[in-house]
């Protein structure tokens, strides 16, 4: 039973772990994107 238990959290705290480095990334991308936009001269 706690062995069940440890593999559920472990679960639990890769897919937290995959999601805030999804989110992050798609974050990153969008700062990069305004950055590019207004560094071009117009």
């Amino acid at each position: 039973m706690v062995g069940k238990l440890k593999q559920n959290l472990l679960l639990a705290c890769l897919v937290i772990s995959s999601v805030t480095v999804f989110y992050l990334g798609q974050h990153a991308m969008e700062c990069h994107h305004r950055i590019e936009e207004h560094s071009q001269p117009v």
